[in-house]
């Protein structure tokens, strides 16, 4: 007769929770420190994809510095410019926009990008964001798949955007030809051979000042 063996206490197979290793701590320039800005951090990752020249534009302590720190961590010669402006001013007066933001124009960045304010929702979220060991392995990624991969050249479908954007945004050639430059490195990012549509409508947004005046 087969002896009925008592249920196994699984409970005492799992660790304990403080067996359990915490995630190891960030460093003081990790982007996953800075709290929200995930579409800010996008743009820099492009950024440093690329070895674009971006400007930030945004409030004062909504992680600006933090992000140029942490880019520069991971690329020494990463080349930003941190503008503080407020959103009234991004989406106040036209004529008022023009007088500060004409200047920054004559910068020639590739890439103009808002860090707006933080909502309290974002920064109360207890989870890192994106962090820097994620961020180095797309810059290294998309720079290794760079290599032979410099065509610029655009299909039908992505020159009727940039008409659209040139036409409708008043974009100079200049202004055009740094977001095909951009569109390259998110192609580069995605490791496809050609610019698609989608790759040259991010970069256009990237173009903040263009749509200011």
């Amino acid at each position: 007769m087969s002896r009925k063996r008592s249920p196994v206490n699984t409970s005492l197979l799992d660790p304990p929770a403080s067996a359990i290793p915490a995630p190891p701590p960030l460093a003081e320039n990790d982007f996953g420190r800075i709290k929200g800005q995930e579409s800010a951090k996008r743009a820099v990752t492009i950024a440093l994809a690329g070895r674009h020249f971006i400007i930030l534009i945004g409030p004062s302590g909504n992680g600006k510095s933090m992000l140029i720190e942490a880019a520069k961590a991971i690329d020494p010669q990463f080349r930003a410019k941190e503008i503080t402006v407020w959103n009234k001013l991004l989406n106040g007066d036209p004529k008022q926009r023009q007088r500060h933001f004409e200047p920054l124009c004559r910068l020639r960045a590739d890439m103009h990008v808002e860090v707006p304010w933080l909502p309290f929702r974002e920064w109360s979220k207890p989870c890192r964001g994106t962090d820097t060991a994620t961020i180095r392995r797309a810059v290294d990624r998309a720079r290794g798949f760079a290599d032979g991969h410099e065509n610029l050249t655009l299909s039908e479908g992505c020159l009727l955007l940039a008409r659209q954007a040139y036409d409708e945004l008043g974009m100079t050639p200049r202004a055009l030809d740094a977001a095909i430059r951009v569109a390259r490195t998110i192609a580069n990012m995605e490791e496809s051979e050609h610019i698609q549509e989608q790759h040259l409508a991010e970069a256009v947004q990237y173009r903040l000042l263009d749509r200011r005046f």
